[in-house]
Parts: structure tokens; C-alpha cells; sequence
């Protein structure tokens, strides 16, 4: 269950942005008749149609790369999007995986909900199918990542975080977030689910050097299927799949697009696996240093300047952004309102009545809220302005009708690339529609938190002999980045300074770099790495693609002067979608220093 105003602002604010992160349910079945566990879990790709006229398999890889002697799998869910011509047709230009980022963004969803609008970028005269897949422990993959039995218990948690406020106001919600971490750490520390016969914990063998290794199998995989398929209408691949396999009896080559988390997962990958890198697109940035290092400094940077766009985009459209006074001599008048209407909730929460019911609206709600309409501006700052509006001026009629205004960005933001919902406000995620078939699918599986605090705090550095004391400095540095958001982004290691020894993964299946590569090592041409950073991202600022990008000989950075978090197509350029067609055509990169304009506003028509 969720609290009425978490529900509430659902409605209001994320109806249309968990289009991001969509999973699917746990019992592995979709509405609309599909079941995931009609597939039967095999060492090859075979695909069985799915979700209308995508293509689906289950793959088993060993549960651990570093000692195959260990007998047990993992699962891999792994949907399809085909290109639009047969792959024995001259155009075709091969696979590309799209990961998602979070960590525990499920590729299955991000491929039903964004696939086709991937397909719209990246194709010109060649054309691409689009694959990824559920990582280890996440949504689909099995075995999963619960430690909770019951549902409502996880969720009478995140109640309780979300009732307790924010951790900069008071020393109860440091307490009451601090013991609800504690209890985390001991029920996955104790949990049945994911256990293998032996003993082996599905929790141990997540990390992200482990998804890395899938991966190698997986394009292993697509390029044998591809063969078969071909050689069986009498064709030679080797013409087809020019991309895939650039060189004469080459290994096969990842082509891949990874947002956010996803982009460490790539740097990951072509770090270890320099070799295998075909096209790599790294998007919003994450410092890999600061990741492994259970850090997460390095990411609030350019926050400020994220909310100060808002101000001034919202100044610059006049009376069609809803927060626009007349009387205002420029975008710092507008937030002096907004500013005042914060503080003013910080010491007064805001009574609502809502669909017959009394909520409450509290300051660490309208903050994470915010929080989320930073990432996508094009498609929620109108929305967020609107009801930012509504409550300032008291006028609920006109802000309960925004959830049809919800229901209508909601459906223009069908078909988008963009990043996955930060795993911590999982709980925020509404449903949402994928798929030719109409199929409702949930946005968050269940046990998302546990699947991102697995992933992330495993793959950094131990941090249990944090103290709160120091943890109150740490909270301090990132408040001292962001007052908006810092306490938010705090929580993140939170969970990691509970996480048990016992659930981490051995040294053998962490990667902690050095993150870096040489591509023309392994490829005379140079399989070339591509990063895009915007200048004001919130969560993963321009600097952290420049520092990564000196580390790839050869790379290069284009920069989107836009505010939000990635590229894709929720924060469009024309510019940047032409380097990415000819990139993934051809391995051309732009020249260095390559500054691309959006091509919208969000209060655009």
C-alpha cells in the first residue's frame, strides 16, 4: 500500500515519467496474456514472440564467471525490438543493446516502452534491431533480489522514510532512516529468496563486473542466432553484420547505448573487455572512480543550474507557463515565490482533501517530486509549474484536474529513450501501458530498492564503519551541492553503510578499474567510445563525461547545451541524433569540442 499523498503526487507528477523504468510483474506475467515463464530457460537465444511483435528469450549463464565450477544460473530476460527489414537485407546494420541505467532499471521495459524510438534515432540507410535485457536479480531475470516476504511490509517501510521528512530538518528523520537501513541490511543478510541449494546467494553475484561478463555472452549469443538465421536463407552474414564483425574472424562486437548507471556499466565493459567493443554510446555520465568508491560525490555539481533553468525557461515563455507573473522582472522573481512556498512547508505541511480523502503534503515529498521533474524537462516542467501554481494558490479543484493533464504527457512521452527512475523513489511509480497489445505492466517491480542497494552498494567500496557523525558530514557536503536535492541524493549510501559483509561480492567479481581502454589496440580503425554530457544535467554533470572520455584514447564528447538527465529523445537535438546515425552507421565520431543546441523548449508548442 502507499500513503494518499504519495499516491496524489503520482498522479500529478510522475504519470508520465515512469515511463522510463517500466518492469513488469514479479509473478511474470503481463496483462494481455504473455507469460514469461512459458519460455523455456536455455544455454542458446530462442525467441518466441511476445508483447505483440517483440521477440523474447530466457538465457542461462553461469551464476559465477570467475569459478565455473560452481554449478548454478542466473536467467536472463532479454526482449527483441527487429529491424524494419529482414536481416539478410543489404541495410541491416546489425544489434544494438540499450541498457537503461538506475541501477535496476529493467532493460525489458525500457525496450517495450522506448524501442521504436531508439530505432528512430539511430536508423538512415542502416537499420538496427534494438535489444536488451533484465540484469541479474532485476524484474524479469530470475532468481530474484527480494528479501521481503510481503509486499505490504516493503511498503510500510517506505511510509514510514517518507512520514519521517527530510534528513537535513531533524535528528528523528536521521534516526528513523538510519534503523529503517538497518533492518534492510539484516533481512537481506538473512533472506531465503535466491538461495541455491549449496548455499551460493543470488545477492553475492550481481555486481556490475558480472553484467559486464553476461554481456560478452550475450553478443556471443545474438551473433551466432544471426548467423543461423542467416546462413538458413543461404546468405553470408559476414556482408550483413559489417558492424558487428568489422574485420576479418573478429570476436563479436557490442554496439550499445547506455543512460546513466548504464553508462558505468558500459565504461565497465569496455575496460575489461576492450576487445569486444564494437559502437559504445555512454549518455549522462557517471563518474566511475566516485561509484566505486561508494562516494556518490560527484553528482550533484550542476543541480543548481538544472532548477535555475527552470526559473528562467519558465520567465522566458510568458503567460504559458503557469507560474508566470506579470509583475516579474526576471526568472529570480519567479523563484522568490517558489522559495517562500518551500520554506513555508518545510514548518507547515499542506492539508488536502483528495477523491474524498484528507492528505497531507510535506516539504520531503514536493522536494523528491521535484527531484524528478529535473530529469525530464521537456515533458514535465510544464506540469510541474502548473501544480507548483495550484497549491501556491490554494486552488485544488484545478489541481486535482491535472491528472488528466498526467494522463496527456503521459501518453506523448510513449515511445521516448530516457533514463530509469532513481531505485530510491521506486515508490512514486504509477502504472503504465506498453506494447501493441495495451498491455498495463507495472512501472516498479516490488522489490526494485532491493535490486538497486544490491547492485550498487556491492559494487563500491565498504562503508560500514560509518558513524553517524560522519555520515551528518557527508549529509552536510552534498546540501552544501545542492540544498534541493542534496539530502535526497544522501540516502543513496545510507543503505550501503547497513549493507552485510555477507552479501557483498567476493574481490574476483568486483571491478574497480582503472577505468579505461585504447581501442586501436584491438581494431586499426579504433572501435570508437562516444560520450554525451549536458550542461546542466542534475544527477550527472558535463565534467564527469570529460574526465571518463580522457581515459579512452580516441573517445570524444559531445556536449547538449540543455538542461535534464541524458539525451535520447525526451531532450532532443537534431545535432546529436545526426552524430548518433552516422556514428552507428558508419564509426564516425564528431570532431572534439562538439557543442549540439536542443531543439525544443519545454513550453514549446
Amino acid at each position: 500500500m502507499k500513503s494518499n499523498i504519495a499516491t496524489f503526487l503520482t498522479a500529478l507528477f510522475t504519470g508520465l515519467y515512469c515511463t522510463a523504468s517500466a518492469t513488469g510483474a514479479p509473478a511474470g506475467t503481463a496483462a494481455g496474456g504473455f507469460s514469461w515463464d512459458t519460455i523455456p530457460a536455455t544455454g542458446q537465444l530462442q525467441y518466441h514472440e511476445c508483447y505483440g511483435s517483440f521477440q523474447c528469450s530466457r538465457l542461462e549463464v553461469p551464476l559465477d564467471w570467475s569459478n565455473q565450477s560452481n554449478p548454478n544460473n542466473v536467467t536472463l530476460a532479454i526482449v527483441k525490438l527487429p529491424a524494419v527489414v529482414d536481416v539478410t537485407d543489404e541495410s541491416f546494420g546489425g544489434t544494438i543493446v540499450i541498457n537503461p541505467g538506475g541501477p535496476s532499471g529493467s532493460g525489458v521495459g525500457i525496450v517495450l516502452q522506448s524501442g521504436r524510438g531508439v530505432q528512430r534515432i539511430v536508423d538512415s540507410d542502416k537499420h538496427f534491431e534494438i535489444l536488451s535485457f533484465d540484469p541479474r536479480g532485476v524484474a524479469f531475470s530470475t532468481p530474484s533480489l527480494a528479501c521481503f516476504q510481503d509486499n505490504a511490509a516493503r511498503n510500510l517501510l517506505a511510509v514510514l522514510g517518507v512520514g519521517a521528512g527530510s534528513l537535513e530538518n531533524s535528528h528523528y528523520a536521521m534516526d528513523v532512516k538510519w534503523g529503517i537501513d538497518q533492518g534492510l541490511g539484516r533481512l537481506c543478510d538473512s533472506a531465503s529468496n535466491g538461495i541455491y541449494p549449496d548455499g551460493s546467494d543470488i545477492r553475492q553475484y550481481v555486481s556490475t563486473a558480472l553484467v559486464a561478463r553476461d554481456m560478452v555472452e550475450i553478443v556471443d549469443q545474438v551473433d551466432a542466432h544471426l548467423r543461423k538465421e542467416v546462413h538458413s536463407r543461404r546468405q553470408s552474414l559476414r556482408s550483413h553484420q559489417a558492424i558487428m564483425a568489422p574485420v576479418s574472424d573478429p570476436p563479436a562486437l557490442l554496439n550499445y547505448w547506455g543512460l546513466s548507471y548504464g553508462s558505468y556499466l558500459g565504461n565497465t565493459f569496455a575496460s575489461m573487455f576492450p576487445e569486444r567493443v564494437g559502437r559504445m554510446v555512454l549518455d549522462g555520465v557517471v563518474d566511475a572512480d566516485d561509484y566505486t568508491a561508494t562516494g556518490w560525490t560527484t553528482n550533484l555539481q550542476d543541480n543548481n543550474k538544472t532548477w535555475a533553468k527552470f526559473f528562467e525557461f519558465c520567465f522566458e515563455a510568458g503567460p504559458k507557463c503557469a507560474l508566470f507573473d506579470p509583475s516579474a522582472t526576471g526568472p529570480q522573481d519567479i523563484r522568490d515565490q517558489v522559495d517562500s512556498f518551500l520554506a513555508e512547508l518545510k514548518d507547515n505541511p499542506l492539508p488536502l482533501v483528495y477523491n474524498g480523502n484528507a492528505v497531507l503534503l510535506t516539504y520531503f515529498e514536493m522536494k523528491a517530486n521535484i527531484h524528478l521533474c529535473l530529469y525530464l524537462p521537456n515533458q514535465l516542467w510544464p506540469l510541474l509549474a502548473v501544480s507548483l501554481k495550484s497549491l501556491m494558490d490554494g486552488n485544488l479543484l484545478s489541481l486535482v484536474s491535472l491528472q488528466e493533464t498526467a494522463e496527456q504527457w503521459r501518453k506523448a512521452t510513449s515511445n521516448r529513450f530516457s533514463p530509469a527512475l532513481p531505485f530510491q523513489l521506486s515508490q512514486y511509480q504509477p502504472q503504465s501501458t506498453y506494447g501493441e497489445t495495451g498491455d498495463d505492466l507495472p512501472a516498479g517491480y516490488p522489490w526494485q530498492l532491493e535490486a538497486g542497494v544490491s547492485i550498487l552498494c556491492g559494487d563500491g567500496d565498504d562503508i560500514t564503519s560509518t558513524t553517524k557523525a560522519e555520515y551528518e558530514e557527508y549529509l552536510s557536503l552534498l546540501q552544501s551541492q545542492s540544498p534541493l536535492v542534496g539530502s535526497i541524493w544522501a540516502e543513496i549510501i545510507l543503505h550501503c553503510i547497513h549493507w552485510p559483509a555477507a552479501v557483498r561480492p567476493a574481490p574476483e567479481n568486483r571491478f574497480t578499474g582503472p577505468f579505461q581502454s585504447n581501442l586501436s589496440d584491438y581494431d586499426p580503425r579504433g572501435s570508437p567510445l562516444l560520450f554525451i554530457g549536458n550542461t546542466a544535467d542534475p544527477v550527472t554533470p558535463l565534467r564527469n563525461a570529460l574526465k571518463m572520455s580522457e581515459r579512452h584514447e580516441g573517445s570524444v564528447v559531445v556536449t547538449q547545451d540543455v538542461p535534464g538527465h541524458c539525451a535520447g529523445d525526451v531532450n532532443p537535438s537534431v545535432c546529436t541524433f545526426e552524430i548518433l546515425k552516422t556514428f552507428f552507421r558508419d564509426g564516425i565520431l564528431p570532431k572534439p569540442g562538439l557543442v549540439c543546441a536542443g531543439s525544443r523548449r519545454p513550453w514549446d508548442d
